[in-house]
C-alpha cells in the first residue's frame, strides 16, 4: 500500500507499507521532481494503458492549475529508497472565461 500526503508547505510526499499487511511503513519521500507547492491534497486514480494497469495522482497549485503525476507500481517499489518515482505530465492551463 502506498500513502500520499501534502505537508504544511504544500509539497507531496509518499510512503509504502514495508510488506503487504504489515501495517509498518517506510520513510516519507518526496513524490514530485521539483520544488513546486500545491494548494490541494493529492487525489489518486487508477487507469489502464497499453502496458497494463497503473495509477497516479492529481493536485492543483495556487493558480488552480492541475498537475498529474503517474507511476508504474514496480517502478515505485524499485525507487522508494533512491528518490522520486513519479513523473509529472503537463496539462493545458485553464483559461479564465
Amino acid at each position: 500500500m502506498t500513502v500520499l500526503a501534502r505537508d504544511p508547505n504544500g509539497q507531496i510526499y509518499f510512503t509504502e507499507e514495508t510488506a503487504q499487511g504489515s501495517k509498518t511503513f517506510g520513510e516519507w519521500k518526496i513524490a514530485q521532481q521539483d520544488t513546486a507547492t500545491y494548494a490541494t491534497d493529492p487525489t489518486t486514480f487508477t487507469y489502464t494503458d497499453s502496458n497494463g494497469p497503473t495509477w497516479g495522482f492529481i493536485v492543483r497549485d495556487a493558480d488552480n492549475q492541475s498537475h498529474v503525476y503517474t507511476t508504474r507500481p514496480p517502478t515505485l517499489r524499485s525507487l522508494r529508497s533512491t528518490g522520486t518515482a513519479f513523473v509529472e505530465h503537463a496539462l493545458p492551463k485553464v483559461q479564465a472565461p
